[in-house]
């Protein structure tokens, strides 16, 4: 089981029931755009899924460079570097 959940699928379910309600969406899992290009690969699947609820946030802010290339349709996207620190042993 999943300990970060995203929920994507809730998107589509808030703009219907409060549709002057902004939503921000913050994916930090990794979405490889040479991945989800392959026709029939998982990662195609689950991507047109995520897609598909995203596209109707008013905000979309990722962590993951590798898929620039396919959100840029978006009006409004953000990139944030990750909010944790790789910690080196000295």
């Amino acid at each position: 089981m999943p300990d970060d959940p995203q929920m994507p699928g809730l998107i589509p379910l808030i703009k219907k029931f409060r549709p002057d309600l902004p939503i921000v969406y913050r994916s930090h899992i990794e979405i490889r755009s040479d991945l989800v290009h392959i026709k029939g690969s998982p990662q195609e699947e689950v991507w047109k899924y995520l897609w598909n609820n995203i596209q109707l946030a008013d905000l979309f802010i990722s962590e993951q460079l590798l898929m620039v290339n396919i959100v840029l349709v978006l009006t409004h996207l953000v990139i944030l570097r990750p909010s944790c620190k790789q910690v080196r042993s000295q």
